[in-house]
């Protein structure tokens, strides 16, 4: 199943992943209590609902919060940004947070695992 997560079929969209999120998996950092990383075919189902919610193809999902909605994703042609949504709000558009790497999501979601 990890290498299965980086798989890019099924986006329409041309995309790779960032280094960091390779090592990640490679490392089988997938679950860090709260946030954890989606399987292949739940990104793209969310990625499906994405585009059908709010017409916008450009975020490819790759993590969730379980406590909330919030979904962690990638921008195409920004691939290193991590914008976080709550699944609700597609449709604006509006970002909870945004990162300038996985690096930066990441200590984010171990601060939090942390806290929980």
């Amino acid at each position: 199943m990890n290498k299965e997560i980086l798989n890019t079929d099924g986006y329409e969209v041309a995309f790779n992943y960032p280094d960091a999120l390779e090592r990640l998996v490679a490392l089988k950092l997938l679950n860090f209590d709260l946030w954890y990383l989606v399987s292949r075919e739940q990104s793209v189902e969310i990625f499906k609902q994405m585009k059908m919610n709010c017409n916008r193809m450009g975020l490819i999902p790759f993590a969730r919060r379980g406590d909330n909605e919030d979904i962690a994703c990638f921008e195409t042609g920004n691939d290193e940004k991590v914008v976080v949504f709550k699944n609700c709000e597609y449709l604006g558009y509006r970002p909870r947070e945004v990162f300038d790497s996985v690096w930066d999501w990441f200590r984010d979601a171990i601060e939090i695992m942390i806290a929980f």
